[in-house]
């Protein structure tokens, strides 16, 4: 049985069940209020290191810009082919590229997509 301590001890509970840091960036929950109201605050979070702890930011919100370059549209362009291209393939041809990534920090569709955009 796992003991917790109060909440605000706790810094994140990550999805294999076991305590943590965070991933930085995303939604930080502060659990439920004593009368069983759920709070969240959401944002932009940053993890910083000051002297030798960790401390958790929230930075002031922003909405991203999307400059529509002809350079970035292309890029998106490849990527939707490449995607298509492994869309496309046989349950065989994609079980080669999983099987080759077994003993890397890759799934076979990252290396497929990869290999694809780096080719053209």
């Amino acid at each position: 049985m796992a003991v917790i301590k109060p909440i605000q001890e706790v810094k994140s509970l990550n999805i294999k069940n076991k305590l943590g840091t965070s991933s930085n960036f995303g939604q930080l929950t502060f659990g439920e209020t004593r009368f069983g109201q759920f709070k969240s605050e959401y944002g932009i979070y940053q993890q910083r290191r000051k002297r030798k702890i960790k401390i958790t930011i929230k930075t002031k919100f922003y909405l991203p810009k999307n400059p529509k370059t002809e350079r970035q549209m292309i890029n998106r362009l490849k990527f939707k082919e490449a995607v298509k291209k492994w869309q496309n393939l046989t349950n065989n041809e994609k079980e080669k590229y999983n099987i080759s990534t077994k003993y890397k920090n890759l799934s076979g569709y990252n290396l497929f997509i990869k290999l694809t955009l780096l080719s053209n």
